[in-house]
């Protein structure tokens, strides 16, 4: 479950979008079996009870958007983004685990003049702890 608050301050050819979020997942793993191997034997009635895993995550997320080809983003059908990002996690296991760490987003949407088809890529790039992801994000859309 999460939620999100956010809002938009428009500006001639950019917008502040910030935004809040937090999301809170729990899930029981259970019981995981397994083949153990050692000095020439093997043992397939292994298993583990691997418990709970819950985590929480909070981001604060002040996007930019800036109009590409008109002289306002709700006009534009090009649009550049760039969207810093301050991220909390709370991970919950046998153990608890709790970091924070920061990213950025950046991304480049086009939509076509008559409004039927349109294109997004987006770049995502986080440090939260000791990890590190990424992702890349490609959209296209065309209605018939």
């Amino acid at each position: 479950m999460g939620g999100a608050l956010t809002g938009v301050y428009a500006y001639e050819r950019y917008e502040l979008r910030p935004e809040l979020a937090f999301s809170y997942g729990k899930t029981w793993i259970g019981d995981v079996g397994f083949t153990g191997v050692a000095y020439g034997l093997t043992d397939d009635t292994l298993s583990l009870d691997a418990g709970n895993v819950s985590i929480a995550n909070l981001t604060l997320r002040p996007e930019i958007v800036w109009a590409l080809d008109a002289e306002m983003v709700a006009d534009s059908n090009a649009q550049l983004s760039f969207a810093p990002r301050l991220i909390c996690e709370r991970t919950t296991t046998a153990t608890t685990t709790q970091d924070c760490g920061t990213g950025a987003e950046i991304g480049l949407s086009s939509n076509s003049e008559d409004g039927l088809s349109s294109a997004n890529i987006r770049f995502v790039v986080d440090r939260v702890g000791n990890s590190r992801r990424s992702n890349v994000v490609f959209n296209l859309e065309h209605r018939f």
